[in-house]
């Protein structure tokens, strides 16, 4: 599909140049053909869910309306008006190119693992919390797992689109509750995944798993560049959705959870000028250390609210897999699994879900935390349980953290997961930088989205090639470390990739002893 969406540029670009020069044959009609063409092509893929051909297909109209008023006037225009003309339609061009090139339609990365990567989808019902988060009040909380798993003999299944018809329908359904135009993610329902469901797992081995929690508001599998790497490595992921804060959940009976219109206000809360004013601006360590509780958890209930219902999900889907509370399908999956080999990973929210979760259940062995900011007051200035990794776009991403640069301060997170005193020094806790990212290069959008609307999109300039070889490195490298025994992975990896650094926190915990914190 992708080279038919570069047809109507490419038949705009064949009108010119008969438009321009007056000695072509037949020079009206071919120009009226071509334009034609064009827009029938055009509007045949926007009605498709090829939003990038939208501005091309109008373009193209407005030109043979042109053709037309001219055909009318029954007079040869001036050379130097037809020349004026064709500036305006090679602009014309220029724009209809614009989003084409900049949103391509592209599958996913192949993972460098030697596993395919099947999936299977089951809802594990906690009866004990109903009603949260436009549920009704009696429903029991319904919460959509994916389980990704090492498969073998795909030969012959067909990958997973990125979106199904049935899940771009809900996607834009819940972008349009939010105030967001619904179109824009139509599309990737014609790209591709690594993905195969149902297919059979790899046998004769037990392997790690890990659960995945994604970011705030966003849909359950906007991670998955991630999530088949770890899988092609020898994982087995389960993706869970937070019904209500998930960008939609459409469960396998055909019922659908859509975004909680509560969640409007916590966006609002989080990102509007009106709500909170703007983020405040610290001189030293001293105020923004006075004034960081009150503005991250203190202006901001609603997110402290969401992750208790985020880690809540997160522990009630690992008891029902621990104590086997789940379909014979899925059982015959937990079967390959080595139970005491368990992380928690997540991006955004879903960081700081997996950190707050890993930090209670006790059978959790590690965390790895992608570009979220903490929102658990009681890990703050506080050592976490269990080893964790941060990986994090330069500071600056988001309002609340922009104001920190200066202070001495590399992360979002540098005051939590240890004592401040302790900060970089507890040995539990590993900070990463990945340079030139943005918040959404943790997500599959750096595939989507090319060229400078990156910048706009948060997805950053890191090319894509090397952002997924940083983040994914750095994750493998990590889970090899915790779970697999595996001695100094993490650290080598870093030393030999240039995208991935690690910093000092020496000036924060040096003030942080001298105020006897």
């Amino acid at each position: 599909m992708s080279f038919l969406l570069w047809t109507v540029p490419l038949l705009m670009g064949l009108a010119l140049t008969p438009w321009i020069n007056n000695s072509f044959p037949a020079r009206q009609s071919l120009v009226t053909s071509l334009l034609i063409l064009a827009i029938c092509i055009g509007a045949w893929l926007s009605y498709l869910g090829f939003w990038q051909a939208v501005p091309a297909t109008i373009l193209s109209a407005v030109w043979l309306a042109t053709l037309g008023v001219r055909s009318l006037m029954k007079r040869p225009p001036k050379r130097q008006l037809r020349y004026y003309s064709g500036t305006l339609f090679t602009l014309f061009l220029i724009i209809g190119i614009a989003p084409i090139y900049s949103a391509p339609i592209q599958d996913l990365p192949a993972p460098d693992g030697p596993y395919a990567v099947g999936m299977k989808e089951f809802v594990v019902t906690d009866r004990s919390r109903p009603g949260l988060r436009g549920a009704p009040a009696d429903a029991p909380r319904r919460i959509l797992v994916r389980a990704y798993y090492p498969a073998e003999h795909v030969e012959g299944l067909n990958r997973r689109p990125y979106l199904t018809p049935r899940e771009a329908s809900l996607m834009a359904e819940a972008a349009t509750s939010l105030g967001q135009p619904g179109f824009m993610d139509s599309y990737k329902q014609h790209a591709l995944t690594n993905t195969y469901d149902n297919a059979p797992i790899a046998l004769g081995q037990k392997f790690p798993f890990v659960r995945f929690s994604h970011g705030f508001t966003g849909p359950m599998a906007e991670n998955l560049f991630i999530v088949e790497n770890m899988v092609s490595k020898g994982y087995v992921v389960f993706m869970t959705s937070h019904p209500g804060n998930t960008r939609f959940v459409a469960y396998p009976d055909g019922t659908k959870h859509l975004i909680d219109a509560s969640i409007t206000e916590i966006m609002s809360q989080s990102f509007s000028s009106a709500a909170n004013g703007p983020a405040p601006t610290y001189a030293t360590l001293d105020e923004f250390w006075d004034a960081r509780v009150q503005y991250q958890f203190s202006a901001l209930p609603l997110f402290v609210e969401s992750m208790a219902i985020w880690r809540d999900d997160m522990l009630a889907v690992a008891d029902a897999l621990f104590n086997g509370d789940v379909d014979a399908a899925i059982a015959s999956i937990w079967q390959s699994v080595d139970q005491d080999k368990f992380a928690y990973v997540g991006m955004s929210f879903g960081a700081s879900t997996a950190a707050t979760t890993c930090h209670v259940d006790t059978r959790c062995k590690a965390a790895i935390l992608l570009d979220g900011v903490n929102a658990d007051k009681s890990l703050v200035n506080a050592q976490i349980r269990m080893p964790a990794m941060s990986v994090q776009a330069p500071l600056g991403t988001f309002p609340v953290t922009e104001n920190q640069l200066g202070l001495g301060l590399s992360g979002m997170n540098d005051t939590s997961y240890e004592p401040v005193a302790l900060a970089g020094q507890s040995g539990l806790v590993t900070r990463v930088i990945v340079r030139d990212t943005k918040h959404l290069s943790y997500t599959d959008n750096a595939s989507f989205w090319r060229g400078p609307i990156r910048l706009v999109f948060l997805v950053g300039i890191l090319p894509k090639s090397e952002t997924n070889t940083a983040i994914n490195g750095l994750i493998s490298a990590f889970l090899d470390e915790q779970l697999n025994g595996k001695s100094c992975t993490t650290l080598a990896f870093i030393d030999g990739n240039a995208d991935a650094n690690t910093y000092s926190l020496d000036a924060l915990s040096d003030w942080a002893q001298s105020k006897g914190l």
